[in-house]
């Protein structure tokens, strides 16, 4: 047992993310999205700018959701709208990764990992 017990995150209710990321789908449209949106992509200065300016909008999830359906993917609303949260950090993650590579990815991605953050928070004393 580990002296710091973290839960296990249950994605019962993210159905829809859980097929997204099974069959690459998600990854697939990351690099749909930046191949297609480059030159504006090209405004951050770096990864830190990335991270600080780059915002992951309903309209941005609007197009993934698009394209999950032409690709294969048939969910409800309700079921989109559940997994909006993760899908959006997932691609905020991926769209670094394809700009700066993993000093793009981690520090967006750590950002939302539990374990990662309490092992931060710990080691730091708050």
């Amino acid at each position: 047992m580990p002296d710091i017990f973290i839960p296990v995150q249950r994605t019962a209710g993210l159905k829809f993310y859980n097929v997204s990321v099974n069959k690459g789908i998600l990854f697939q449209f990351v690099f749909y999205y930046t191949d297609r949106n480059r030159q504006a992509l090209k405004s951050y200065k770096d990864a830190a700018d990335f991270d600080k300016r780059f915002k992951t909008t309903t309209a941005i999830y609007g197009e993934y959701v698009a394209y999950a359906e032409k690709n294969g993917l048939k969910y409800t609303p309700a079921e989109t709208a559940s997994s909006m949260t993760a899908i959006n950090s997932l691609l905020k993650s991926y769209i670094a990764r394809n700009l700066y590579d993993e000093k793009g990815f981690y520090p967006i991605f750590l950002k939302t990992d539990p374990a990662f953050v309490k092992a931060v928070e710990t080691l730091s004393g708050k």
